[in-house]
């Protein structure tokens, strides 16, 4: 069975919601943002940046109270790409959806000033029910609802109306390429036709928090607040629904290298968290492929979850008809996963 990729949606910085990753390695100017000191010794970078509430696609006031930008990006994300890919209603009712996303703490929960205070109040109780009754008038009932790892493929079923097979996936770079194993196992036994598939990451200290102990040298650490979101379909339900095929997906392997006497017309690469993981990586996949490698982070940092639809993108963009790709993807563990795809 073959599967394609149909439709692409992402959202950074740099781009909004735009859709035209053309300038990319040609245009686009180097991380730029601001950085700032954590645990008083490493200078770390975030990118973040307000969406317009004036969007079409922006969230009901009441669902803000607990999504984070990334949710928020990941919603509007999904909701463009099905419009522009015409998926009906009747598609939905069978369409599965795979979601993952690399961080679920945001800057409002991680406010310490008032975690100080709470912790003081509690520490006022003479007695375990006291105790617990301080803390549940102390800590707001939104921080659990803001703090659920399932939040934002739980807001892109709700927006999109998407009913199939859902799954959340997290935390690193590796997760979104989960979510497109089980979404081509699927496909293969005839359990679903059209998936939904994505991933989004939210940059700030409790992302770092999570990761720098697994980072040998942290060098020019850097993260951006992210999401992309991509259509998988079998070829026949392309067919049938008449949309265009911009990659076909050839291989997915994990801890292993594809096996190719031809080389790839292109090798992208992700997964770093610091300048000198960019370079290792961008080092590994030349010595493994003998082509050079491609890698965003010198503009946006680590994009986490949402890592492989960037990098799906711009292989869209960058590949000729017949000519094939490598995706490469190392999470913070060591592990890592080869994707191969080919342009129609």
């Amino acid at each position: 069975m073959k599967l394609g990729v149909t439709g692409i949606q992402h959202w950074e910085k740099a781009l909004g919601f735009s859709a035209d990753l053309s300038a990319f390695f040609q245009h686009l100017t180097p991380n730029n943002a601001l950085g700032q000191t954590v645990l008083n010794q490493y200078s770390v970078t975030f990118r973040q940046c307000d969406i317009s509430p004036e969007h079409p696609f922006y969230p009901k006031a009441s669902d803000l109270k607990v999504m984070r930008d990334d949710t928020i990006a990941s919603v509007i994300c999904a909701q463009l790409l099905l419009q522009s890919a015409q998926i009906q209603d009747h598609e939905k009712a069978e369409m599965s959806l795979f979601f993952a996303n690399s961080n679920f703490i945001d800057n409002g929960i991680l406010d310490f000033d008032t975690i100080a205070l709470a912790i003081g109040e509690i520490q006022k109780a003479s007695n375990a029910i006291e105790k617990n009754k301080s803390f549940a008038a102390e800590v707001s009932p939104l921080v659990p609802l803001r703090t659920l790892t399932n939040s934002t493929q739980s807001f892109v079923s709700q927006y999109t109306q998407i009913k199939g097979d859902s799954t959340t996936y997290g935390s690193t770079c590796l997760s979104a390429a989960h979510a497109l194993d089980d979404a081509i196992t699927l496909m293969q036994l005839n359990l679903s036709k059209t998936a939904l598939l994505g991933g989004s990451h939210f940059a700030n200290v409790f992302s770092f928090l999570n990761q720098y102990l697994h980072v040998p040298t942290i060098d020019q650490y850097a993260e951006s607040t992210s999401a992309s979101v991509f259509i998988v379909e079998s070829e026949s339900q392309a067919i049938a629904a008449n949309r265009s095929v911009c990659l076909w997906i050839d291989q997915l392997l994990f801890n292993d290298w594809p096996e190719s006497t031809n080389p790839f017309n292109r090798v992208y690469c992700g997964g770093a968290l610091t300048r000198s993981q960019d370079n290792d990586l961008v080092s590994k996949c030349h010595q493994q492929t003998g082509t050079d490698a491609q890698s965003f982070f010198p503009y946006f940092g680590s994009l986490g979850c949402a890592e492989l639809g960037f990098l799906l993108s711009v292989a869209s963009l960058q590949l000729h008809a017949n000519e094939s790709a490598l995706i490469y993807l190392e999470d913070v563990f060591g592990s890592f996963c080869c994707l191969t795809v080919k342009k129609p």
